[in-house]
Parts: structure tokens; C-alpha cells; sequence
């Protein structure tokens, strides 16, 4: 079919295993977690990079990427059944592949490099 999407979830996993984000439709759940942020800083100029905070924690928050690609506006008390929805999704893939974030190492995870 050359209308069929090949998938409409999407999975954010950073650093070796951890799940930060997924993605369905035009929503996005961001999990809590500690990461990099530029927020609040200059940034960088003449071929420098600007200062960046490692360790800043992010908070759960949903964002409606179609009107807020910048991820600003957080709206999951408004809409309480995607949050649900878009967690449902991030546990089946926590089960599957795992995640380093909640300490699951995931049934089908294997060590990179590594086929069988």
C-alpha cells in the first residue's frame, strides 16, 4: 500500500538504554530523567560551543508537537487518556527492550554488536 505508514510510534532512547520520550501521532511524553540542557545559556560563537548543563532534570510533561515543536508548553493535565495511552506503549517497549532509567533489562535486549 503506498499510503501505509510504516509505523506511527516512535521510541527516544539515549545514553546506552534509557528511555526518555515516546512519540504517538502528534504527541510526545517526555519522562523524567536527567539530561543536557542550553536553557538559560548564550549560546556558543565563532565556531565555539556555548555552555550546556549536564545533569538538569527534566520532568514528565506531554507536548503537542503539531502547534509546540518546541517543547515548551506542557499539557498533560488536559489530556490525561494520551498520557495514559503513550505510557502503555513506553511499557511494552521497557519490557521488550528495557530501559537503564527504571533499571529493566528488557526480554529481547542483546549486547550491541551481537546477532543471533
Amino acid at each position: 500500500m503506498p499510503d501505509a505508514a510504516p509505523r506511527t510510534s516512535f521510541l527516544f532512547y539515549y545514553r546506552k538504554n534509557s528511555l526518555e520520550a515516546v512519540r504517538d501521532g502528534h504527541y510526545k511524553l517526555v519522562f523524567a530523567h536527567p539530561g543536557r540542557s542550553y536553557e538559560a545559556f548564550p549560546p556558543g560563537n565563532g565556531g565555539r560551543p556555548g555552555k550546556v548543563a549536564e545533569g538538569h532534570e527534566f520532568p514528565l510533561a506531554l507536548y503537542d508537537m503539531r502547534r509546540d515543536p518546541g517543547e515548551r508548553y506542557d499539557v498533560q493535565n488536559q489530556h490525561p487518556e494520551v498520557v495514559e495511552e503513550l505510557m502503555r506503549i513506553a511499557d511494552a517497549a521497557r519490557e521488550d527492550l528495557g530501559d537503564d532509567l527504571r533499571g529493566m533489562p528488557g526480554r529481547n535486549r542483546r549486547p550491541a554488536g551481537r546477532a543471533e
